[in-house]
């Protein structure tokens, strides 16, 4: 039987305005590699950094490894604590699928119906 480790979070260092780009790289290497990590985190606001948690740091750079705009892992672990106030608990499930109809809400297009031709699940 496998021990579970309780989990860390590391700060993994991005070029400016690339943090979604490396979160679903990331996101995408640890499921292709099969590699552990619990979540990726891109706190609004925090320009340059995304937060890994996973089990160790030589797992959350295992994740991080190879990809662009990634700059590396901070040396030191980060408390949940010091993000926390970064965090706003988000609604999981949404019932939107691909073909249904919706209504733009905000930006030049608002008022105006769309129709869903792609969902992002990693996105939400």
């Amino acid at each position: 039987m496998e021990e579970i480790k309780e989990s860390k979070i590391y700060c993994l260092r991005t070029t400016a305005n690339r943090e979604d780009q490396v979160m679903d790289f990331v996101v995408s290497n640890a499921e292709r590699k099969s590699i552990m990590i619990n979540s990726v985190i891109r706190p609004h606001g925090l320009r340059g950094y995304v937060f890994v948690e996973a089990p160790d740091r030589n797992v959350a750079e295992q994740a991080a490894f190879g990809i662009p705009y990634a700059r590396g892992i901070l040396p030191s672990e980060i408390k949940y604590v010091e993000i926390e106030h970064m965090l706003e608990q988000v609604k999981k499930e949404m019932n939107i699928q691909k073909n249904d109809i919706a209504e733009i809400i905000s930006g030049a297009f608002k008022r105006e119906k769309c129709k869903i031709t792609r969902v992002d699940k990693v996105k939400e």
